[in-house]
């Protein structure tokens, strides 16, 4: 039987000067048997037991191949950071021969057993990047005690996305040369970003912030990408103008049918066009025509954009204009080289506002459209693989052998495919797991399509024939399988993962993760990371009509509702962590609070909310849309649930969208509690946005059906946002009112956190109104509250708030204590509040010792009188 290679992560650790002279063998045995020691207990508290890893001795290090089923992330986050820490500890008791530094590299790729899996180019080209220059270089120009350095497709698939508590800020791109192997990677140094910098591994260019590398975006290439050489020489001698100073920036636009393989040529061409974008390459994709969601309006896209450009969220504009105004300053720079790819377009209106304001940006756009009323567009119409390409497709997937012994089956073949990209990719995937199908009787089958593939010629409808080939083939072997793929590709959203599908199938999540594994193998889904599938739109299009017509409206529904209760009970677990205490919980349903995923603190809690923010969203309009086959209440659930995740991070548009999509359907149903609980989430929105008249209409309606229902915790809430906005507009007499009104409610009700609020924004108030002890005194019990509820989020905003009064009293170091508490608590949440507070910081003088200091009537850091109430 012969060998097959199997994709596992190779971690490969060396000691620094190991054989130095000063070095007893004594000695190497000390930091050996250390080293051989301290690594399986780093492993396994990073979830990774022994059983999962195979580990080879090099006398001054280790070689560890882990199975594949091991996230890749593990190794970066947590392991490296214990690592870095746990020698730093070991190394301070240390004499200096027996202090141990270490280089540390990590790849991921094919690797054989013979009998254990540690051989194969990946393990090579592992310990290449182990002994390479550009590591020693960089552990020699720090006092840290490890260096990491990871090869491209780690830095592609783990590093760029931030995963876990990664900064990819911290990352460095190098060179790594060592004999034959010339090959880009990224280095890091933890606790020392500038080690590459002083190691000479990266040179710094005149007007570059040197703490904020340059955003590199792209995808993955597609490996098995073949031909469209025209079409690459074309896009090579538009974006050259751009090296060559064109007057203006250099659009181009990939236009065709869905599945002819336009997103891949614009990846391929910017991976190969990279170098000559020094200053970075940004990736959107606009859902142009992504089933289930609207495409991005341009306000959205510019805040991605802007975002990636190092603005801060709380400075991104919220007027197109402005924005737009704004994004074109920050790329107007004459030295800027950027490249920007635009994919899946709607149209013209929406990409306009996106485009650079300087000759030296390169922009790739893809669309169904043909943007023909762009200006300064060049369009590039992408037609169906020449039959040779189309061939070498095939034999790069089918296996080029099979290719040569039946070349003119394999040409009958890709002609009945009618030589469309994906309807190869299918058919040559589905061969190469067919070993023993011969390519004639293959086509025969094809040709048996009739009809449908002869519609292959033909618009959106020739995919389907090749799809279903593929479905038909699957059936037939795995009908669980063609089952999942149907009821799946109900899901609104522009992806999914296995613990979304587990939910929806109600099927455990191992069993669904093969299911979906299995249809990524026959290309009816993507892989885009390790538990997280795309369709393709014309797939997800092909499957609905299958799930249609074979899946009832009440089994449909049932799917759909099953997995909106994984995302709302889900969402209300991170509203406990991210608000615990507000007076949403306990609103939550019973029924759509079990189950779901639990994370272990807030900073967990949001990288699942940001990775699910689209599929949330989408969850919410769709739900909203199936009424009444779907119950109402899901999409205000799931809104509801969301409220701390869009106020924490800013997602104006997201949570407006959502809770007039609930305020609408309240309003159909005739459900009050819907709106009334809508409309006051909506107000707190337009609120944040400064839109105040829309924000008093929304509360007053709310109000008045809270008085109707003689709901008075409703009344207190509204109240309360009455008063925040009449503080905005300087009506503090009326602000007042409401304020005092709410806190007496919510003080007969026993809610504290609602009374903590209620006494924080009295406090904004008074200060207004330069009444400061009153100020204080609200702020300080309010303060007292939010720490007693461990509400870590209002805690900062009242320390944010107290640092400001005692600033306008010129009591600075007081204002510094509290400000850099509640910096602390920003940074730890990952709040965008915490760029504003660094800003005051920055703007007091130093520290300074002060009699006032010494005196202070109170403390800031766990010492407030806690039993001080105005």
């Amino acid at each position: 039987m012969p060998v097959e290679p199997e994709h596992r992560s190779i971690l490969a650790v060396d000691i620094e000067t190991f054989s130095d002279p000063a070095r007893t063998n004594p000695t190497r045995l000390h930091l050996h048997q250390h080293l051989t020691r301290l690594l399986p207990e780093l492993l396994t508290q990073a979830g990774i037991p022994q059983e999962q890893y195979v580990t080879s001795d090099t006398g001054d290090g280790l070689i560890i191949s882990i199975a594949p089923q091991v996230s890749t992330v593990r190794l970066l986050d947590p392991l490296i950071g214990r690592l870095a820490r746990r020698l730093a500890a070991f190394n301070r008791n240390q004499p200096s021969p027996r202090r141990m530094r270490l280089r540390v590299a990590l790849h991921a790729g094919g690797v054989l057993a013979d009998p254990q899996p540690l051989h194969g180019e990946a393990v090579i080209h592992t310990c290449r990047l182990l002994d390479s220059p550009a590591a020693r270089a960089c552990l020699t120009a720090t006092e840290q005690p490890l260096v990491v350095i990871v090869s491209q497709v780690v830095y592609d698939d783990v590093v760029k996305h931030g995963f876990g508590r990664i900064d990819p800020t911290t990352w460095h791109p190098v060179i790594a040369r060592v004999k034959e192997t010339h090959a880009a990677a990224w280095v890091h140094v933890p606790s020392d970003s500038e080690a590459p910098l002083r190691a000479k591994l990266i040179t710094p260019e005149p007007e570059r912030d040197l703490d904020r590398q340059p955003p590199r975006q792209l995808p993955g290439r597609l490996a098995e990408f073949t031909g469209r050489q025209e079409e690459l020489t074309r896009l090579h001698e538009l974006l050259d103008a751009v090296a060559a100073d064109s007057p203006a920036v250099v659009i181009t636009a990939i236009d065709g049918l869905g599945g002819i393989g336009k997103s891949t040529l614009a990846v391929e061409a910017a991976w190969r066009l990279a170098e000559r974008f020094p200053d970075g390459q940004l990736y959107l994709d606009l859902h142009g025509s992504t089933i289930g969601l609207d495409p991005l309006d341009p306000l959205q896209a510019l805040s991605h954009l802007l975002r990636t450009l190092g603005v801060a969220p709380n400075d991104i504009p919220t007027q197109l204009e402005q924005a737009v105004a704004h994004y074109r300053t920050l790329t107007s720079t004459s030295s800027n080289r950027r490249l920007l790819v635009l994919d899946n377009a709607r149209d013209a209106t929406q990409v306009r506002p996106l485009l650079p304001g300087h000759s030296g940006c390169g922009v790739v756009i893809t669309s169904r459209d043909t943007l023909a009323f762009l200006e300064g567009v060049t369009r590039l119409p992408l037609d169906v693989l020449s039959e040779p390409e189309a061939l070498e497709l095939l034999g790069r997937l089918a296996g080029p052998d099979r290719i040569r012994v039946e070349p003119d089956a394999a040409v009958r073949l890709v002609r009945l495919c009618g030589l469309l990209p994906l309807a190869i990719q299918i058919t040559g995937r589905r061969l190469a797991t067919r070993p023993a199908w011969s390519l004639a009787g293959y086509a025969a089958r094809l040709a048996d399509q009739g009809q449908r593939l002869n519609e292959l010629r033909f618009g959106d409808r020739a995919v389907r024939g090749s799809f279903q080939l593929s479905y038909q083939l699957l059936e037939d072997c795995d009908p669980h399988a063609t089952r999942a793929l149907r009821l799946v590709s109900l899901l609104d959203g522009p992806d999914f993962t296995v613990p979304a599908a587990s939910a929806l199938l109600d099927q455990p999540a191992d069993h669904v993760q093969a299911i979906l594994e299995g249809l990524v193998d026959t290309s009816l889904l993507t892989a885009s990371g390790s538990d997280r599938y795309r369709f393709h739109d014309l797939v997800r299009a092909f499957a609905r009509e299958h799930a249609t017509g074979q899946h009832p409206e009440a089994e449909r529904a049932a799917a759909l509702t099953s997995a909106f209760g994984f995302y709302t009970a889900t969402a209300w677990h991170t509203m406990r962590l991210l608000r615990p205490g507000d007076w949403r919980l306990a609103t939550a349903d019973p029924r759509w609070t079990q189950g779901g995923l639990r994370f272990p603190d807030a900073s967990a809690a949001l990288v699942w909310l940001e990775a699910e923010r689209a599929n949330l969203l989408a969850g919410i309009l769709q739900a909203a849309d199936a009424e009444p086959a779907i119950p109402a209440r899901v999409a205000g659930q799931l809104s509801r649930a969301l409220f701390g995740f869009y106020l924490v991070r800013s997602h104006w548009q997201d949570w407006i969208e959502a809770n007039q999509t609930v305020l609408r359907l309240g309003r159909r149903t005739g459900e009050q509690v819907l709106q009334a609980h809508a409309a006051i989430d909506l107000a707190t929105a337009y609120r944040r946005l400064g839109r105040y008249a829309e924000a008093i209409d929304c509360h007053q309606s709310s109000l008045g059906i809270c008085l109707d229902l003689g709901d008075r915790q409703g009344e207190a809430l509204n109240l309360t946002n009455l008063g925040r906005v009449y503080e905005r507009l300087a009506r503090y007499a009326e602000a007042i009112d409401c304020l005092q009104g709410s806190l007496g409610i919510f003080r007969d009700l026993g809610d504290h956190y609602g009374e903590a609020e209620v006494l924080r924004d009295l406090g904004i108030v008074y200060g207004g109104l330069g009444r400061y002890a009153e100020a204080i005194d609200c702020l300080q019990a309010s303060l007292s509250s939010f720490r007693e509820l461990n509400g870590h989020h209002g805690e900062a905003q009242a320390l944010r708030n107290l640092g400001d009064i005692l600033h306008t009293l010129d009591r600075d170091a007081e204002a510094q204590a509290a400000w850099r508490e509640a910096l602390a608590l920003c940074e730890a949440l990952h709040l965008p509040e915490a760029d504003e507070i660094r800003v005051r910081l920055a703007d007091l003088p130093p520290r300074r010792r002060t009699r006032q200091a010494a005196s202070r009537p109170f403390g800031i850091t766990g010492t407030v009188d806690r039993g001080r109430k105005p």
